[in-house]
């Protein structure tokens, strides 16, 4: 099995320009599925199924603004919210949720921190669990310092997934990831079997800038050639603002890493 490409929508009135632009999939936003009422998810589930998308995997469980390491976060009030979105999303046929939302995250720079990252690892624990009933994985994203101050390598990421001891929770990485938290190869090939999810947050650009410890190249072709190293085979999510020529380059480019060596 090969890569599969996605484009990450906003909302499900993009899907028709993602088809008309050659993606056989989108991702969407999973807080927006239960938004709607019934109706409106069946014409939204119909709509995608006319148009021949698939829906393998959705993004961004809670609305934005939403912090699960803020004082006061209930995570209990949240669980049906969960449910239905979830639920929903499995009738449209996901198979990963990602969670990156870097701010949901954040925690406070001053004051006492192990309550909240208790919190997080509850809310975690929530997700995964009715994920897993729906035969959903997390891929759970890490982000350098810039975007948040918790959960900033794939040695964190994964020891939380360990620490929650669910067997559908896994990780989900960008470029952009690798760069910031000065991620090496090595390190990518470490933790290669938990990588379930990828993001190119900015394939127009060949000019990303790298620093000299991941890889040798300052480009997305040594990201996917690196992605290639470690025999990935899942979806790359492509941003929104992409277009077939977006696709095309991508695809290119993925093809011209086979057999490359990093």
């Amino acid at each position: 099995m090969s890569v599969r490409w996605a484009k990450r929508i906003l909302s499900a009135d993009e899907a028709g320009l993602a088809k008309w632009q050659g993606f056989p999939l989108v991702q969407m936003p999973l807080y927006q599925l239960s938004e709607l009422s019934d109706g409106q998810f069946v014409e939204l589930r119909d709509k995608v199924c006319t148009l021949g998308l698939l829906c393998e995997s959705f993004e961004s469980p809670l609305p934005p603004g939403m912090k699960v390491t803020e004082r006061g976060f209930n995570i209990y009030s949240w669980t049906e919210f969960i449910k239905k979105a979830l639920d929903r999303a499995s009738n449209m046929g996901c198979k990963i949720l990602v969670w990156g939302d870097a701010k949901a995250r954040i925690l406070p720079i001053e004051g006492e921190t192990s309550i909240l990252k208790e919190h997080f690892n509850q809310f975690l624990f929530m997700l995964s669990d009715i994920a897993g009933q729906h035969g959903i994985t997390i891929g759970l994203e890490p982000f350098g310092p810039r975007r948040t101050n918790f959960l900033n390598s794939l040695k964190e990421v994964s020891e939380i997934i360990d620490s929650i001891g669910k067997s559908n929770l896994s990780i989900a990485v960008s470029l952009t990831d690798i760069v910031e938290t000065c991620t090496s190869l090595d390190e990518l090939k470490s933790f290669h079997e938990r990588i379930v999810h990828v993001h190119a947050e900015n394939p127009a650009s060949q000019k990303t800038l790298m620093p000299p410890a991941p890889f040798d190249g300052n480009d997305y072709e040594a990201f996917f050639a690196a992605l290639r190293e470690i025999g990935y085979q899942g979806i790359i999510a492509l941003p929104p603002a992409s277009d077939e020529k977006t696709l095309l380059f991508c695809r290119k480019l993925w093809e011209k890493t086979q057999g490359q060596i990093v």
